[in-house]
């Protein structure tokens, strides 16, 4: 593998995508220089493969994911050696998307991202992509594809909690079995796979999270079923589905008492927020 950057900008799309990329980075082996930044664009990026490399600091191994808005000050202060793969969108179209990519405020950065099979399918993919880029359609295909890896990564990142224990066979397996229940793993499964007894992965899980291992899982359910509410048109029967809830009325009673709303009013509330957005 080899790194590459690419410019979209001056390719033709076919269709009216509202989130045309800018650039498509691919950095193998990459170790940004020490200094300040200052975006003037939103940058989207995942980190991974750290543990491949030899790093002074075993406490920054751990793969993230960040959304980076226009404005952030990025300060370097250790050269990391790691893989990673970046999407960047011009000053104009930053200006619409990230108020969807970070609504009501929530910070996406350097938060714990574990690449698993599909974002390995995704990102061969992307490169294959790449390869062709001038081939009409295909960067159509890319902006589509790279929103889709975005809004997976805003459902199964997790905030890495400075509380957290930093070894990696302490925290880090906590990370992953979290991760690993969001997809829809059964714990007791994941309590046989990983080595622990019920009463060391709750006391090792109370050090990370203020949540309980079920109150986890229903708001990680309900963000998931946000994220299919505004990406499209499917019926809300079949997102509670889906996003593994045991009926639609369960459901309804959860997203009330997450989003003090329906999922039909969320639904429209968002919407209408995009159609002002794009006037």
């Amino acid at each position: 593998m080899k790194s590459e950057v690419c410019n979209l900008t001056n390719l033709k799309r076919l269709t009216a995508y509202p989130y045309p990329l800018c650039e498509v980075g691919i950095m193998i082996n990459h170790a940004a220089p020490e200094k300040e930044v200052l975006l003037d664009r939103l940058f989207v990026c995942f980190s991974f493969n750290k543990e491949a490399y030899e790093n002074p600091s075993g406490s920054d191994l751990y793969p993230t994911f960040s959304i980076l808005p226009p404005g952030t000050l990025l300060r370097r202060t250790q050269r990391l050696l790691h893989d990673e793969l970046f999407f960047s969108y011009t000053p104009e179209v930053s200006e619409k998307l990230t108020p969807i990519l970070c609504k009501d405020g929530k910070n996406y950065q350097h938060l714990f991202y574990l690449p698993d099979a599909a974002f390995r399918e995704d990102l061969q993919r992307l490169r294959n992509l790449l390869q062709d880029k001038v081939t009409l359609g295909n960067a159509d295909r890319i902006d589509v594809l790279a929103m889709q890896m975005i809004f997976n990564g805003i459902s199964t990142a997790l905030p890495f909690s400075p509380a957290a224990p930093k070894q990696p066979d302490t925290g880090m397996k906590i990370q992953e079995i979290a991760l690993q229940l969001k997809r829809g793993k059964p714990l007791a499964s994941l309590l046989k796979q990983y080595g622990y007894s019920r009463r060391s992965f709750y006391y090792e899980w109370n050090s990370t999270f203020s949540v309980t291992p079920k109150q986890f899982l229903i708001t990680a359910r309900l963000e998931r079923s946000q994220k299919l509410l505004i990406s499209g048109k499917l019926p809300a029967a079949e997102i509670a589905a889906k996003c593994g809830f045991s009926s639609l009325r369960y459901f309804y009673e959860c997203f009330q008492k997450h989003c003090n709303c329906t999922p039909g009013e969320y639904r429209k509330r968002f919407q209408g927020e995009k159609c002002r957005q794009r006037r």
